[in-house]
């Protein structure tokens, strides 16, 4: 077996992880099922090879995932707690304890990855109301999953049947990295846009736009590539900045 296959990317979908209470917004964020991260599991490391166990700390549920490695006698296991879901509470964080644990052994690290999709909702989020996802229409949405594909121009939903997994190259592990790349093309192209409006501008302006972009995406901190792409627009300004 190799670890490290536990870290492929399996099949997601898309939630909604909060609405907004200035604007008519809702966040998405990628998830996976746990019947999914049992999947990775039996595949990678055989379904004798693995278990789940739950106990109770300081009244906290926490989940743990073991492996037997290497068809030895000891299971090495790695722990997680959970937190409760807004339906069937209990089973929820169950749940999420469990991928938690999984995650400790990389199972859907991945996610980490995905950006978080921004979607319409129907009204602004109150102490008195639950808004729902919208389409450009104002039409509810049902499955947002599949709606947040459609808006990313990803044909296939990245949930599978099992076989198509197990046969071949699951079309998710395609979808996620599309979603990756999607973003840094959009990303990329804002920024261009940016750099080239402050052009002709001050070093002032031009600075502006820097900082606003390292706090956006604090990764590009030290960059050489961004440092050679940034200054490729910097003005011709004499105005002195202090930092």
């Amino acid at each position: 077996m190799s670890l490290e296959d536990l870290k492929k990317q399996i099949p997601f979908k898309w939630r909604v992880q909060s609405f907004s209470k200035s604007s008519q917004t809702a966040s998405c964020v990628a998830y996976v099922d746990a019947r999914d991260v049992m999947d990775i599991l039996d595949q990678v490391v055989g379904t004798e090879n693995w278990q789940s166990d739950f106990k109770e700390i300081k009244g906290n549920l926490y989940a743990g995932v073991g492996i037997r490695l290497n068809n030895s006698i000891e299971w090495v296991w790695k722990w997680d707690c959970g937190t409760e879901s807004n339906t069937e509470k209990e089973k929820g964080e169950a749940s999420d304890a469990f991928k938690r644990a999984a995650v400790k052994w990389g199972v859907g690290r991945f996610l980490y990855d995905i950006p978080i999709q921004y979607v319409k909702s129907n009204e602004k989020k109150t102490a008195s109301n639950y808004p729902f996802v919208v389409d450009d229409n104002g039409q509810k949405v049902w499955d947002v999953t599949e709606y947040i594909n459609k808006k990313l121009g990803l044909n296939k939903t990245v949930t599978q049947p099992k076989q198509q997994v197990k046969n071949q190259e699951p079309a998710a592990v395609q979808t996620s990295e599309n979603v990756i790349d999607i973003q840094k093309r959009k990303d990329q192209e804002q920024m261009q846009k940016d750099f080239i409006a402050v052009k002709n501008g001050t070093i002032f302006q031009w600075t502006n736009v820097v900082k606003k972009w390292l706090d956006k995406k604090p990764e590009l901190a030290g960059s050489e590539s961004f440092d050679k792409w940034a200054l490729k627009y910097k003005p011709e300004a004499k105005d002195e900045v202090n930092a």
